[in-house]
Formats: C-alpha cells, sequence, structure tokens
C-alpha cells in the first residue's frame, strides 16, 4: 500500500484484518515452529521456503527469523476483535497496530503470539484497556464469533497471507508487493 500511496496519494485504504487459522489443533502454549513446519511440508519444501520468505521479507525490510514457537492463535485472533471494536476508522487503526505488533513479535522477534502474557503486553502498547483483554482472554468470549466468521469468510482461502481486495481481487501467499500496486493501478483507473 505504501508504494501505491507513494504515486497516488489521493487515494485512501480502509483494511480490516480478518481470521483465519492455518492449524487450530495447536496447542495455545506452542510447538517449536521449524518441527511443526517440517511435519506439515517436510524438511526439503522448508529449507526451500525459509531463503524464499527472507529474501521477501527483505525487500520490505523485516528481519524474518525463523525460530521459536508456533501456536494456536484463536487468542490472538480474539485480541484483533477487540482492536477493531466497532469497526471505525480508529478500531481499524488499532487493529493495524495490533497486527503490526504481533507480526514483529512473530516474524522478527520469533515469540509466541498465542501466549497470554504477550498478548496483555501488545495490547497496552497499543493502548487498549488490559484488564478487559485479560478478562477476555482467561474466558471463552469471542471464540464463537471466530469460529462463525472464519466459516463465512474463508471459502477459498487455503493460507495466509490472503488478501481480499474490494471483494474481487484475491491475493494468496507471499507474493511481490509490486502485484498489489498493479491491482491498485486497475482500481484507480477504474474508479476514473
Amino acid at each position: 500500500m505504501d508504494r501505491f500511496r507513494n504515486k497516488q496519494p489521493a487515494y485512501d485504504f480502509a483494511v480490516t484484518w480478518r481470521p483465519y487459522m492455518l492449524n487450530p489443533t495447536l496447542p495455545k502454549y506452542g510447538v517449536d515452529k521449524v518441527e511443526a513446519y517440517n511435519q506439515k511440508f517436510g524438511e526439503s519444501r522448508v529449507k526451500a521456503m525459509v531463503p524464499h520468505l527472507t529474501s521477501v521479507f527483505k525487500k520490505e525490510d523485516i528481519d524474518f527469523s525463523f525460530g521459536g514457537l508456533i501456536s494456536n492463535t484463536m487468542d490472538s485472533h480474539r485480541l484483533l476483535n477487540i482492536a477493531l471494536g466497532n469497526g471505525d476508522a480508529a478500531g481499524r487503526a488499532t487493529q493495524d497496530k495490533v497486527v503490526n505488533l504481533l507480526f514483529k513479535a512473530y516474524f522478527e522477534e520469533s515469540k509466541n503470539i498465542g501466549d497470554p502474557e504477550l498478548l496483555t503486553q501488545v495490547a497496552a502498547e497499543a493502548g487498549l484497556d488490559v484488564e478487559n483483554v485479560k478478562a477476555v482472554l482467561a474466558s471463552d468470549t469471542g471464540v464463537d464469533n471466530i469460529m462463525a466468521e472464519m466459516a463465512e469468510r474463508n471459502e477459498g482461502v487455503n493460507g495466509v497471507p490472503h488478501f481480499i481486495i474490494q471483494n474481487k481481487y484475491r491475493i494468496g501467499g507471499a507474493e511481490d508487493p509490486q502485484e498489489f500496486v498493479e491491482i491498485f493501478d486497475e482500481i484507480a483507473v477504474s474508479s476514473q
């Protein structure tokens, strides 16, 4: 989006992050990420995947780290719903901040984004009501909503990241940012 904004500053984006769980059977407190990926994809595919992901992330000034734990992300999704609030611009901005903090924790710092302590720290950094977040995470509040939203929205989605742009264009996987720019250009031309 930043690349497109640099070319076309008059356009604005309304981004809402939606839930998708890659592996809902993972435990909340996590398992070794490399071992889990090796089991899921095979060791040779993982070895090929890491340099590709490192390269894609590096282009975006992200220091990709492949260690740490991978876990069930239900609580992360519940935190994102808390951040979104009623879905207005302020809620989307807070949700975006939480997503960026979670991405940094997971992709750069190899932290477990299913850990309630980390989620509470992220909530505090994003300016959310920490006591409310703790109460929600200690309960099952919002789980049914997340499950219903995933059932409704995730048809045809088989991995992340997955982007749905104006309910028309779909981009799945870690793709070159130029692909987004081309879609945004097409939308800009068609809206004139």
